[in-house]
């Protein structure tokens, strides 16, 4: 391998259930966002596919990622270690001109558990020791507590994200409670993505009913952040749950004469018997 620089990424095995396939494709798509978005901080062009994985160990899970096309004097690799230096230090205000990178940097730790950690680090090509890099830990404390205080010094624009109130529909994954922040995680059923969904106090019963039959489908309303760049919503604040009505046969009756112009002037039957028809 020619000399380049390498990100480095390590995740701890959560006991000895090792990793889910759905939380290491996750992780890697956060990990991707973060490359992308300090290639769009340093006017870099971005090609998912460039970036490639290599050097797997399997104590825990841990790999390099690289790109051939970046040298290793790059504005890239001194903004990478900029953001991460951040994770440490965010007193360096510097925080105000890299937000992007830096949320993204914090969203890795979003599909871990609360017993799990991730390392990321810069690496040279001369060493592959962890004292030799600039490196971070993150878990899930961590990231809310970084999140909460660049919340507090940014207005919520700088984050490029927006609030809306909508609903999503989802499976419930998890329940962390015993925080400062509770919430849920909700698999939501169009995209797949988890979702973390942050309750108030009065809110625990409904939750608690929730998780009483943990195959139920929820339906989550509330104040949702979404990252209009990356399209995706970033978490919500509950202001009513709900379990979704289990699918009856009888309902598809419902759908009977909701739209009249549709079938001008025909009987459904006769509407659909054209159809075959053509």
């Amino acid at each position: 391998m020619s000399s380049q620089n390498r990100i480095r990424i390590k995740i701890d095995r959560d006991g000895e259930k090792g990793i889910s396939m759905s939380q290491l494709i996750e992780i890697s798509d956060r990990l991707l966002s973060f490359i992308r978005s300090l290639c769009d901080y340093c006017n870099i062009e971005f090609r998912k596919e460039d970036w490639i994985a290599l050097r797997f160990q399997n104590r825990s899970l841990d790999y390099n990622t690289i790109n051939s096309n970046i040298d290793v004097n790059s504005s890239f690799w001194m903004q990478a270690r900029n953001v991460i230096n951040l994770i440490d230090d965010s007193s360096n205000m510097a925080i105000k001109n890299i937000n992007k990178p830096y949320k993204s940097l914090l969203d890795i730790a979003d599909p871990i558990s609360f017993n799990q950690k991730i390392r990321i680090g810069i690496f040279g090509n001369s060493s592959n020791k962890w004292s030799d890099s600039v490196n971070v830990k993150l878990d899930k404390n961590t990231q809310i507590r970084k999140i909460k205080e660049m919340k507090n010094f940014l207005p919520t624009k700088d984050f490029e994200e927006e609030c809306y109130i909508g609903t999503i529909k989802g499976t419930l994954y998890s329940w962390q409670k015993e925080i400062d922040e509770p919430f849920i995680k909700v698999r939501e059923l169009v995209t797949g993505k988890l979702i973390s969904c942050y309750y108030d106090e009065q809110e625990y019963e409904s939750i608690f009913k929730l998780f009483k039959n943990k195959e139920s489908i929820a339906l989550i309303s509330g104040f949702m952040q979404i990252d209009v760049e990356d399209k995706k919503i970033v978490s919500i604040k509950i202001r009513r749950v709900d379990i979704a009505p289990e699918f009856e046969a009888s309902d598809w009756d419902k759908f009977f004469g909701c739209a009249p112009q549709l079938t001008k002037g025909l009987s459904s039957g006769q509407y659909i018997e054209g159809l075959y028809d053509e």
